[in-house]
């Protein structure tokens, strides 16, 4: 008979190769921006005693989400080379939940609101946010927690912005504002102080670490493992602690 094919062959596996790939760059641009935006909008609608707690859960759910699909990555359940795929299906169940369930009942951000001059739709907004029926919209909490929003002349919301204020143009006038320049070198600079450190080539690579030096594969996976329940437990601790100690004394402890 003739010669069967290498199902490892370059004409049967250049497709899945790249599905793999773009898929990699569709999730890393999506993973990106939430990264961004789901952060950004938890600091906006939260209350201000609340608001390093919820948004330092972004990150909680991200790390428990790691290390959860390393558990069902381990050969006895999902790792195996017939079941690896369902690893990957497994993130689809949780983001159809959050289109079918969050979709109606996610609110705008008010700050963005105001931002744009919708100061009735943005005082509507956080009063629903903090649970407030009807005539309870103009509460002087309220109206305070909109002023803290967003600057104006008069201190409250619905005045106009100074023209010199950040928000009202592009991101690129950050670089030219005397009044961001230094919060925007102490936010590059610890991200950047982050990325040296090796972190993610650490979570990354550390298997390939430890298999180089003599470890077995249930070695290396037992401690991969033991590195990201870790990780889970400190963000857990930041988590509770970032309203009480504050962030300054819990950033200094980790660099």
């Amino acid at each position: 008979g003739g010669r069967e094919e290498d199902p490892c062959s370059t004409s049967r596996s250049t497709a899945a190769i790249l599905l793999l790939l773009l898929s990699r760059v569709l999730s890393g641009v999506a993973c990106g921006g939430s990264t961004v935006v789901v952060p950004m909008y938890l600091g906006e609608i939260s209350p201000a005693h609340l608001r390093g707690t919820l948004g330092s859960a972004f990150l909680l759910t991200a790390v428990t989400g790691m290390l959860l699909a390393q558990v069902l990555g381990l050969p006895p359940l999902l790792g195996s080379d017939d079941r690896w795929r369902l690893v990957l299906l497994a993130v689809l169940p949780p983001a159809a939940l959050q289109i079918l369930l969050l979709r109606h009942s996610l609110l705008e951000s008010p700050r963005w609101l105001l931002l744009r001059g919708r100061d009735e739709a943005a005082r509507t907004t956080l009063a629903r946010l903090r649970g407030c029926r009807g005539g309870e919209v103009e509460t002087a909490e309220l109206h305070q927690e909109l002023a803290s929003m967003l600057p104006s002349p008069q201190g409250r919301p619905g005045g106009r912005r100074p023209a010199s204020w950040p928000g009202g143009g592009s991101s690129a006038r950050l670089l030219i504002d005397p009044s961001a320049r230094r919060p925007l070198v102490l936010c590059v600079g610890l991200m950047a102080v982050q990325q040296f450190s090796g972190i993610n080539n650490v979570f990354n690579y550390s298997s390939t670490f430890l298999a180089q030096r003599g470890l077995s594969q249930q070695e290396c996976e037992l401690v991969a493992l033991l590195m990201n329940s870790v990780n889970v437990f400190v963000v857990l601790l930041s988590t509770a602690l970032m309203d009480r100690l504050g962030r300054k004394p819990l950033l200094a402890a980790s660099l």
